[in-house]
């Protein structure tokens, strides 16, 4: 997602799983100062979160971050 969507790290890795709508095939990204962008989510960046989710699972309401797909507790 870094390369492919243009995010920071810190963008990637304060995504929560309910962030994704797949439905419409949209991506809420936190930014700085409190800014939140909603981005397309190309297929093949789907596809590979979708693959990374399959091997760490993680609960609805964790960040898709977590150690091992570890549940890292609920959004503040």
């Amino acid at each position: 997602m870094l390369a492919r969507l243009g995010l920071r790290a810190g963008e990637v890795a304060g995504l929560w799983l309910d962030d994704v709508d797949w439905r419409h095939g949209e991506l809420l990204v936190r930014g700085k100062g409190g800014r939140q962008d909603v981005l397309p989510l190309p297929v093949d960046v789907g596809e590979a979160l979708v693959a990374y989710l399959r091997r760490h699972p993680c609960h609805v309401d964790s960040q898709l971050s977590g150690p091992g797909g570890v549940d890292t507790g609920p959004r503040r």
